[in-house]
């Protein structure tokens, strides 16, 4: 093989820039303190450097809602440490009343006490924390706890409500008469209307223009879908003029044609407070009378719509009323997506007093207890009470029909990440602390029994208070001291996660040093070491390819 003065140049040329490029590498990892800069330099590090950034990432978020729920679980223990105090406080006074010299206005001022205490009760159970009472579980924007009186006795009350899924419809009118017909003749006087409750007056004659008048009054039985459809624009347009105008702040009305061209136009709004009614003014002939009318038509007021899962008729499941254990059976169906919540909320009250009926007569003498009543509200919930005592909701066997129904509402637990695919519950509930057992024990119902026997003369009900209310007590206190344990249990697993997080961190931090950070003297050395054969390099060639006349001449 002849070797030429161009081959050597060429071969001195490509080594020279392998080892520029060598150079390159070397600075820009010295001048970055990292091995790669850029992907393409190693895909398989670039990725797992990008996982370990992740991970690291994630941790830190980790503890800090790790951090978050301790605060929480701290102001927890301390409420749970006050109701503990008040409980403590209540125990006392009891045994206090047991003292047979005691006279009933001794009584009576322990009794007022007592009721300062159930007000202070209620005011701990509401405590708040960033914003969310502690004790209201998932929703934790509504009190969970209040107090009523009557007479001159304070109660404590529970503010949670059954929930159920519902869906909002809004209301709508249907006119009597399709548009597509003879409208000649038509007058344009005044209607009023009720939208949301707001009446809002229309007068066609001072708000249509000369053109839509004659639009509007003419024989539209054959006209087109195109001029039904502008005739109905227009309408509405109007219609949401003169609420513009009222100032009243109703939401603005939307309108179509249903399939045999009768218009039919809907609220703006949904629930049980959006409707559209009209009470058309003047002839017969008029828009209101002739074209928008629901005289023989339909006028439906807006509501809630259950929206759960669907219970058919036979379903079961138990209520404890007054500490009586009742079957109820569903009749008849509710069905999801179809059966108004005003209609829900009577079925559960028709169904739920016949079985209170039925336990009551199966007793001799018949039973007291007294019928509830179930009312729905704007929130999606139900009110349900009876005179006789609080009520409490369960499924037989397997069935899942108060689940169904909303009214079990199962864990109401609080929930947070403490490390990948790991969560933690952290909260108590207002029901935990206010039920230590089971059935009727409860301390709305025990507080309720305590001042009503202070109250009262009969010795019998005065010495209840030194054997089952103090039981009672003690009771509930047993079960504030078992929660209190369950919050440092919580505690105590949260810090230890944390730790957990820690040390990992720790481990992936050195791991991504290793994978990502250059040793500096042993760069140093490489970049020395290649710069000497670079200048070798450089002296080398100068006494091999030696210039010729050739050269300087080019």
């Amino acid at each position: 093989m002849r070797v030429t003065n161009k081959t050597l140049s060429d071969d001195f040329l490509t080594d020279m820039r392998t080892n520029l490029n060598n150079m390159n590498t070397l600075q820009s990892q010295m001048t970055s303190g990292k091995q790669i800069r850029k992907a393409s330099d190693d895909p398989f590090k670039a990725t797992r450097i990008m996982q370990m950034y992740s991970d690291i990432d994630a941790n830190k978020q980790y503890n800090n809602n790790i951090k978050d729920s301790i605060n929480f679980l701290d102001t927890t223990d301390t409420a749970l440490g006050q109701v503990g105090n008040v409980v403590g406080r209540i125990e006392e006074l009891l045994v206090s009343s047991g003292n047979g010299s005691y006279s009933i206005n001794e009584r009576k001022a322990i009794k007022d006490e007592i009721n300062q205490r159930i007000g202070e009760i209620s005011q701990i159970l509401n405590t708040s924390f960033d914003g969310k009472y502690i004790f209201g579980g998932a929703d934790g924007t509504s009190k969970p706890a209040g107090t009523k009186t009557l007479g001159e006795n304070t109660e404590l009350v529970s503010n949670i409500k059954p929930k159920v899924a519902t869906k909002l419809t809004p209301g709508t009118m249907t006119s009597a008469n399709g548009l597509k017909g003879d409208m000649s003749g038509v007058t344009f006087g005044t209607d009023k209307f009720n939208i949301d409750g707001a009446e809002i007056t229309v007068d066609w004659n001072a708000a249509l223009t000369a053109d839509q008048k004659t639009q509007i009054n003419a024989n539209l039985s054959s006209a087109s879908n195109s001029t039904l459809d502008s005739i109905k624009d227009i309408f509405v347009s109007k219609i949401n003029s003169a609420i513009d105008a009222s100032g009243k702040g109703v939401s603005h009305i939307n309108g179509y044609l249903d399939k045999d061209n009768k218009m039919v136009l809907q609220s703006g709004s949904t629930g049980m407070k959006s409707e559209v009614t009209l009470n058309a003014g003047g002839l017969n002939t008029s828009i209101g009378a002739k074209i928008l009318s629901n005289t023989g038509g339909t006028a439906n007021k807006g509501a809630y719509i259950y929206n759960g899962k669907t219970v058919v008729a036979g379903g079961t499941f138990n209520i404890s009323l007054n500490g009586v254990p009742m079957p109820v059976t569903i009749d008849p169906g509710i069905t999801s997506g179809t059966t108004t919540m005003e209609v829900v909320a009577t079925t559960l009250q028709t169904n739920i007093n016949t079985a209170i009926t039925a336990s009551n007569n199966a007793t001799a003498p018949p039973g007291v207890i007294q019928p509830v009543t179930v009312k729905e509200t704007a929130d999606g919930t139900f009110e349900i009470g009876s005179t006789s005592g609080a009520i409490t909701f369960s499924d037989i066997g397997n069935g899942t029909t108060t689940k169904d129904l909303g009214l079990s509402q199962g864990p109401n637990m609080l929930l947070v990440e403490v490390s990948q695919g790991v969560t933690m519950d952290y909260n108590i509930t207002a029901s935990q602390v206010i039920n230590y057992g089971t059935g009727t024990d409860n301390l709305m119902d025990l507080l309720k029994n305590i001042t009503d026997h202070l109250d009262s003369a009969d010795p019998d009900k005065v010495k209840e208070l030194t054997k089952t209310d103090l039981t009672g007590i003690k009771a509930a206190m047993t079960n504030v001291l078992k929660l209190r344990s369950e919050v440092g249990a919580k505690q105590n697993r949260m810090e230890s996660a944390e730790d957990r997080n820690v040390e990992a961190n720790f481990n992936m931090t050195e791991i991504l040093s290793r994978t990502q950070d250059i040793d500096i003297t042993e760069k140093t050395m490489e970049f020395a070491t290649l710069q000497t054969v670079y200048m070798a390099s450089l002296q080398t060639s100068a006494k091999v390819l030696q210039p010729s006349l050739m050269d300087y001449l080019r």
